[in-house]
């Protein structure tokens, strides 16, 4: 069933108290201004893309690590569950619920320290990667790496919806290469770090860090993120090139971006995505795919492997290749749309990419339906945002056959969230037991999203 039509629970008392009651406790920590109710918890009943509705009961908005144990001693006192929020940039319902508690982190925005001799830098979670950006800038520094959807999406919830984005290609695919260390808030409210600042992940001892990585707030809260930082780029460069079939254009990015130096990232997307938003804006003749090729590094360098991925494809040069790439936020495109979108996401190996298309599209075209699709190189792996464009309810109804055909070929949703937990129950039931175990160790009241696992 869409959660758009899911059950909403009302209720009016918790443990003997009226919602009143527990009210003012919160407003006694966070101000009037920081404890919303009513119809005031609207803007996070929907998320950026699905427009599915639920109700929170309140919607708390801590500016420090102290009022987020506050806030969690209370929802243990009155058995109140907890659902974490970034910027609400995931892409399957991950910071929703229908009943409880949702903690928006956005006042945790402090840039705590940028520290030269370590390349790192450390930030509390609600910190956005334009913040980081423009921070290192100043400094010629780079995090090298961008979130797909936006970057006003969060630190913290990039981490904790296991963030795919542009720039990973030259870090092992992993955001977990450039993580250094996390801080973390259990639901007793212990605080733990998952590694270490000063020392590259996996260096030194014990390290946690893979494990909230994709967690999606069932273990804890991260709080705050250290992360490798870089020395900018002293030039960048974009190649758009035109494929006439998606195997074509799989072959050509995986072979050429493990002879390029300089490569950054490498997207593909298909005509519909164009015909909808990119051929109206730049007037260019798209062919059946069309892909991108990142480049950054010395001046010399990456002028040099321009040229030689223009001259091996015959493409012409013009303004389209930085034109292409400024259209590379999923959420920036979608807001053009301005109608209703649900997205999925898929990891699937590059050798099965073009069969789990060439699926996709069979059922949509047995069941009349639209979409637009963006391919994220990552080495072995693509990463396939699929964007229903007109009947949401029909995207809905098709979602499980998809999910189930995808696992079929070797591929598996990118994150589960409310919308895909009973397909992870049928098609992954033994991570689902080990995931619900390791819950019932650091989670084992099950403060923290109960309704994802257990």
């Amino acid at each position: 069933m869409p959660f758009s039509m899911a059950f909403i629970l009302n209720f009016t008392s918790v443990r003997g108290m009226s919602l009143n009651e527990v009210y003012a406790d919160f407003v006694k920590i966070l101000g009037y201004e920081n404890v919303l109710r009513g119809d005031y918890v609207q803007p996070y009943s929907v998320d950026k893309y699905t427009r599915s509705v639920v109700k929170p009961t309140f919607i708390l908005k801590p500016a420090s690590v102290q009022q987020l144990l506050q806030i969690l001693s209370l929802a243990r006192k009155y058995g109140m569950s907890i659902t974490p929020r970034g910027g609400g940039f995931d892409l399957a319902m991950g910071s929703m619920v229908s009943d409880g508690i949702i903690i928006d982190l956005t006042r945790l925005n402090e840039i705590l320290e940028v520290n030269d001799e370590n390349y790192t830098i450390t930030v509390q979670c609600g910190v956005t990667f334009e913040d980081i950006n423009e921070k290192l800038t100043l400094k010629r520094l780079s995090v090298d790496l961008e979130p797909i959807t936006s970057p006003e999406a969060t630190i913290g919830g990039f981490i904790a919806s296991h963030g795919i984005g542009y720039g990973l290609l030259r870090h092992g695919c992993s955001v977990l290469n450039i993580i250094r260390d996390l801080e973390v808030v259990l639901s007793d409210g212990t605080i733990i770090h998952t590694g270490f600042k000063n020392l590259p992940f996996g260096k030194a001892g014990y390290n946690l860090t893979s494990l909230m990585i994709g967690s999606e707030g069932l273990f804890g809260i991260i709080t705050e993120v250290t992360l490798s930082v870089f020395p900018a780029p002293e030039t960048v460069a974009s190649v758009a090139l035109n494929f006439s079939s998606i195997e074509d254009g799989l072959n050509f990015l995986g072979d050429i971006t493990k002879r390029l130096t300089t490569a950054h990232s490498a997207f593909m997307m298909n005509a519909t995505f164009k015909d909808n938003i990119i051929r109206n804006a730049l007037k260019y003749p798209f062919g059946e795919f069309s892909g991108l090729i990142r480049l950054e590094g010395s001046r010399e360098e990456v002028e040099w492997e321009k040229d030689s991925v223009e001259n091996l494809c015959g493409t012409s040069k013009n303004n389209i290749d930085e034109d292409l790439w400024n259209y590379r936020f999923l959420y920036h495109v979608i807001r053009e749309l301005n109608y209703p979108v649900l997205i999925d996401d898929y990891i699937i190996p590059v050798k099965k990419s073009a069969e789990a298309y060439n699926v996709i599209r069979e059922i949509a075209a047995r069941e009349k339906l639209n979409f637009m699709t963006h391919f994220l190189y990552l080495g072995s792996n693509i990463v396939l945002n699929l964007m229903y464009v007109d009947d949401i309810r029909k995207a809905y109804s098709l979602e499980k056959e998809i999910d189930e055909a995808i696992n079929l070929i070797g591929g598996r949703p990118l994150t589960i969230g409310l919308r895909r937990v009973e397909v992870m129950k049928k098609t992954s039931p033994c991570l689902f037991n080990l995931l619900s175990e390791i819950k019932r160790v650091l989670d084992g009241i099950n403060l923290f999203c109960p309704n994802k696992l257990l």
